[in-house]
């Protein structure tokens, strides 16, 4: 990991930050977390988000997104919006690599860290890893998003940008 990698893709998110945003709003209502019923936790995690942006999200059953979370999206955009560029910019990185928006929220606002955050997120791979086995392939893949991960708690703890 190299160390300029946050500041590179911060100069990156300055100029292109309104593209940013709405790419994480438009992947909010499918949130990884809103799918995991209550698998380690997320439904607490949910509860910490609601309170954190005034939202109402809600667990999904199936694989149908519900409406309110739907609705709920422009709350997460005001939130993006009101926040340092810096922070937002860790949330995006963040985002990306366990495909969880409100997650990324969590962890940027210090209410889970960056090993319960991939257990958490990669809860359901993790299990299945348990039945059919794991990979090469797939230990080097966890392995490259566990070290970015603790390399971006790092930027958030160094920076105080929780």
């Amino acid at each position: 990991m190299p160390n300029n990698w946050f500041d590179d893709f911060y100069k990156i998110y300055i100029e292109q930050r309104s593209e940013f945003i709405d790419k994480l709003v438009s992947f909010v209502a499918q949130d990884t977390i809103l799918f995991l019923d209550d698998c380690k936790g997320a439904s607490e995690k949910i509860k910490e988000v609601n309170q954190l942006l005034g939202t109402n999200f809600l667990i999904c059953e199936g694989i149908e997104v519900k409406e309110q979370n739907l609705i709920e999206r422009d709350k997460v955009a005001v939130y993006l919006n009101s926040i340092s560029l810096e922070k937002a910019a860790l949330i995006y990185l963040v985002a990306t690599e366990i495909r969880s928006v409100l997650s990324a929220i969590l962890f940027a606002e210090v209410k889970i860290s960056a090993t319960d955050l991939f257990n958490l997120t990669f809860y359901e791979e993790l299990e299945q890893q348990k039945v059919w086995g794991i990979t090469d392939e797939i230990v080097y893949r966890q392995s490259q998003i566990k070290e970015r991960l603790s390399y971006l708690e790092k930027v958030r703890n160094e920076r105080s940008l929780s």
